[in-house]
């Protein structure tokens, strides 16, 4: 996990489960310090001898395993090496076989092998878990067996059996909670990584919101500026007239950005259309309407709203127009939004707030397309009635 994740708070239940997950963990994990000193204290007829070897054994086999089982609410990724998980997994077998021959008890120490096992096979494939325990219990049992009949020692059935419900019974309590412990950690990664998302794409909107109004608005400025500029010495009253407006459009792009910084701010095709009439005829550019936008539903007309100002801020930035249409209509199951001039853009290319608009109505389920023909440009967003108007 990346140390800047790390220091993320998390929810209360994603907390509880890791509690949980690392109890569970650790107190199964013990069971391999706690079960042969206690099934050697109230074994059998053991002797000073066996009782040295078993526990050399057991101290092993816990300097080995405690470590690398504990180490996974550490590094959830480690997998133990083939090198020492295979010694560790037999080193649990035999003591577990010569403590059921030694100790009326010893089948406590099975708790060894059944440990071995799911550490070793916890972080590999799933499917391969259940078939390599039902071998190790069955080997062992059949040790067991063996050499308890071998040794002329009396109910080594029992032991075998026994031996064979502590190690699968061990072995899945251990492997069941290592993967709850990773679901949690995987809940936990995938709960950051849709925040980060979220964030991300909360930026790019606020990013295109901020370039389709700032765009819009200074294109507006810069071009009632220039014939201000132009009319200053021939019609001082209408310059006068254009720098007011000027100074109205500066103050509202101002309002919308304070509005967006509050996440309010929406845009409507009836205020657009009536913009876009005053602003191109403004730029003496003719403007034929074909619309009854009061007749479509708010989310419609405001991702059309978004289509008309975006087309209406190219034409004025690239464009070398003297007519422009805007039309709205129904398409079979569609209601579509026309916006063309019959200007050449000085690109080929899509701007970024062309790609932006895409961006919006490919997420209200329509489409959108912009190309040149003929000395045209023609700017088509079509949506669904049936989704926007439920």
């Amino acid at each position: 996990m990346k140390g800047s994740r790390a220091q993320e708070p998390e929810s209360a239940a994603l907390g509880h489960l890791r509690r949980h997950s690392r109890d569970s963990l650790y107190s199964v994990a013990f069971l391999a310090v706690i079960f042969p000193p206690v099934a050697a204290l109230n074994g059998g007829p053991g002797g000073t001898v066996e009782l040295v070897v078993l526990g050399v054994g057991w101290a092993v086999f816990n300097a080995v395993f405690l470590p690398g089982a504990l180490s996974v609410l550490r590094d959830p990724w480690r997998v133990r090496s083939l090198r020492t998980g295979v010694p560790l997994l037999v080193l649990g077998v035999v003591v577990t076989v010569l403590a059921s021959l030694w100790l009326n008890t010893g089948v406590l120490w099975a708790v060894l092998p059944g440990l071995a096992a799911a550490e070793l096979l916890a972080n590999r494939a799933t499917r391969l878990i259940w078939p390599v325990v039902v071998a190790v219990v069955l080997v062992t049992a059949g040790l067991v067996l063996l050499v308890g009949q071998a040794a002329g020692v009396p109910e080594m059935v029992r032991e075998a059996v026994l031996a064979g419900v502590v190690i699968g019974t061990t072995s899945y309590m251990q492997e069941t909670s290592v993967r709850l412990w990773r679901s949690s950690l995987e809940l936990d990664n995938a709960r950051q990584e849709a925040a980060e998302l979220a964030t991300t794409r909360e930026r790019l909107r606020l990013s295109q919101d901020l370039h389709d109004i700032l765009g819009h608005a200074l294109e507006v400025v810069s071009l009632k500026s220039e014939l201000a500029a132009r009319l200053s010495t021939v019609d001082p009253g209408r310059a006068h007239a254009e720098m007011v407006e000027v100074q109205e459009l500066a103050r509202g792009a101002l309002q919308d950005v304070r509005t967006l910084a509050h996440a309010q701010r929406t845009t409507d095709l009836v205020a657009e259309l009536a913009g876009a009439r005053k602003l191109l005829a403004s730029a003496e550019i003719r403007c034929e309407v074909d619309a009854r936008p009061e007749e479509l539903p708010a989310a419609q007309r405001e991702l059309f709203g978004w289509v008309l100002r975006e087309a209406v801020t190219n034409l004025l930035r690239h464009a070398d127009a003297r007519r422009c249409w805007i039309t709205l209509g129904g398409q079979g199951e569609s209601v579509v939004l026309t916006v063309g001039n019959d200007g050449v853009l000085v690109t080929g290319e899509w701007g970024s707030g062309l790609s932006g608009l895409a961006e919006r109505i490919a997420g209200g389920g329509g489409s959108f397309a912009a190309a040149a023909r003929g000395g045209e440009f023609v700017v088509t967003a079509s949506l669904p009635k049936a989704e926007v108007a439920g």
